[in-house]
């Protein structure tokens, strides 16, 4: 399969007195109960939620939007996590890819690791826990913006 090239993450906005970025999050499910709960969780944080429902569709939204991560089942009618991560690879410019199962236990959560995804969430989904890589996620993204600057200013 090609790679997919992604358009990079958002730039922040200087408004003067603080950075404001627009974030995206791409929910990847079949169940349409996850992308509502995603969006109600995320909604509070300032993130926008796009839903897919299938892997082609996945890779079709990547290739069109900006999205900060990447939220996906671990198994889709047309394809897995593995596959997303086999297709648009991994390092910069690329969102991280969370993968959401049911079934997470600490094989899986070795295996995303391992193979360049950034975290795994069991279903059904806590606030909490969402919150948590939604924060990690935006500081990441802050961090790597100031790093650039500061190097390009250097």
């Amino acid at each position: 399969m090609p790679k997919v090239k992604f358009v990079p993450a958002a730039e922040p906005v200087n408004f003067g007195l603080q950075s404001v970025q627009e974030e995206k999050l791409l929910a990847i499910s079949p169940n349409p109960e996850d992308h509502a709960t995603l969006r109600d969780m995320a909604d509070s944080r300032h993130w926008q939620v796009r839903s897919v429902s299938t892997f082609r569709d996945a890779l079709e939204r990547l290739a069109a939007e900006r999205v900060a991560v990447v939220f996906c089942d671990d198994v889709l009618e047309d394809g897995t996590w593995k596959d997303l991560l086999e297709v648009v690879g991994t390092g910069a410019g690329v969102p991280p890819l969370v993968v959401t199962s049911r079934l997470a236990d600490a094989f899986l959560w070795s295996e995303v690791l391992n193979l360049g995804g950034y975290d795994v969430l069991l279903k059904p989904f806590s606030a909490r826990d969402v919150a948590h890589v939604l924060r990690n996620v935006s500081l990441q993204t802050t961090t790597k913006t100031t790093r650039t600057r500061v190097a390009g200013a250097a």
